[in-house]
């Protein structure tokens, strides 16, 4: 796993950074697959886990897709 650090902009007790778990084979999907993505939010305590089209595995795609899914409540615990 490759792993992302993505800083939101957003202060809670401390900036808010996700560190995003990105899969090494990122290739082998097709670009509209759906691809589980591990993150770790440490500013909220929260560690969880998002679905993101494989053509967002990427780091410049990545964060802002991890994002979207975790503020629309799609994510899942880890």
């Amino acid at each position: 796993m490759k792993t992302i650090r993505f800083e939101t902009q957003r202060f809670y007790d401390n900036a808010q950074v996700l560190e995003i778990a990105m899969p090494e084979d990122a290739d082998r999907y097709d670009s509209w697959d759906l691809v589980a993505v591990r993150f770790d939010d440490e500013a909220r305590a929260i560690s969880g886990t998002v679905k993101v089209m494989a053509l967002e595995l990427n780091q410049f795609a990545i964060g802002p897709a991890v994002m979207r899914e975790y503020d629309a409540g799609r994510y899942t615990l880890a």
